[in-house]
């Protein structure tokens, strides 16, 4: 019976404490999403979108339109790819009868950034951070060799070679996908991370913004992640507080228990 009043005043005291965050979610920048689904004949409740467009209404947090739909337009498709029945995405590339220009993946906006990893390991060349020469196992992280890539290359001074672009496509919300064959810039052996040269969302925000879902869950976070070391400081607090609940509780129960054990006596 004690442990039950105990657990039920624990529960009582953690209630009260954690009422006091606020854990509302944001609806973002507008009501208008970043893409336009397309479904064609399929089902817009039971299977993914046969394609996606750019959604001209769609604003970033600064009023802009997003970058892929300055870069594209409206009109361009973008349809749906699969590998290994595991990879997912939607590409530049035309479903029907895509010429050769049509299959060079350095039309995707992204892989035209200049930021990211560009002294990273195998680049084809290092003028242009996001081909390289060969692919790796996306499940043991080890470069399979050169010119063992998934994608021909089709223009261009490596015309007939078997690379690796840094991104594939894009998600059904138009955000990057990155290519899991892609060899890592850096490898296991070079592990020092405090060397690299690191990047912020507002450093690459030509070709990657701030999404919904990282606006939702700084939200979520009661603030963005400036609040992380308050948030671990009240954790200590809250620990301390729940100690002298503790001590004071099995205090409280003793005192009960006495007068009843000597009422039986």
């Amino acid at each position: 019976m004690a442990k039950r009043k105990f657990l039920l005043a624990s529960f009582l005291f953690f209630s009260f404490y954690f009422s006091n965050y606020d854990d509302s979610f944001a609806s973002g920048f507008g009501e208008d999403e970043k893409t336009i689904y397309h479904y064609d004949e399929r089902s817009s409740t039971l299977d993914a979108p046969a394609y996606i467009t750019f959604n001209p209404n769609y604003r970033t947090k600064d009023g802009r339109q997003s970058p892929q739909y300055r870069f594209y337009g409206g009109n361009k498709k973008f349809w749906e790819e699969f590998h290994w029945n595991e990879f997912h995405w939607y590409s530049i590339v035309p479903r029907k009868n895509p010429k050769a220009d049509d299959m060079n993946m350095k039309n995707m906006l992204e892989n035209n950034q200049e930021e990211l990893g560009c002294n990273g390991a195998y680049l084809v060349s290092s003028s242009d951070c996001n081909l390289k020469k060969g692919r790796q196992d996306p499940r043991t992280r080890q470069f399979m060799g050169n010119n063992s890539g998934t994608t021909l290359i089709t223009v261009g001074p490596y015309k007939g070679k078997y690379y690796e672009w840094r991104y594939l496509g894009y998600t059904p919300d138009g955000e990057p996908v990155d290519n899991p064959f892609f060899p890592d810039d850096y490898t296991v052996q070079n592990t020092q991370w405090y060397k690299r040269n690191w990047q912020t969302l507002n450093e690459v925000s030509e070709y990657i913004e701030e999404t919904r879902y990282d606006i939702e869950r700084e939200k979520k976070s009661n603030g963005s992640k400036k609040n992380f070391c308050q948030r671990i400081q009240d954790s200590f607090i809250l620990t301390e507080h729940f100690n002298k609940m503790q001590s004071f509780m099995r205090k409280f129960f003793l005192f009960v228990r006495i007068p009843t054990f000597l009422r039986v006596l």
